[in-house]
């Protein structure tokens, strides 16, 4: 558990940490980033910080993942067949 401090009270909180797993689904969206930057504009380090970014912020997701909603499974499915 991840321990942290709140600004200006000096109380210290314990932070549940979760596994986040990014799904195939995700990874295909970010490749649908990642391509046209990489490819078109012909910029793959550009592409790759890109990526990288979306990671990291879906992996914050490990502490207080309730700051987002989750995402209805009828939507996901929807787009696959869209």
């Amino acid at each position: 558990m991840q321990r942290r401090c709140l600004p200006d009270s000096g109380r210290v909180i314990d932070m549940k940490r979760y596994m986040v797993r990014i799904t195939e689904a995700a990874l295909a969206d970010m490749e649908q980033v990642y391509h046209p930057i990489a490819y078109v504009l012909c910029a793959p380090e550009n592409a790759m910080e890109q990526h990288n970014r979306i990671a990291d912020a879906i992996l914050t997701l490990e502490t207080m993942p309730e700051r987002f909603r989750i995402m209805d499974q009828s939507r996901s499915e929807a787009k696959k067949a869209g």
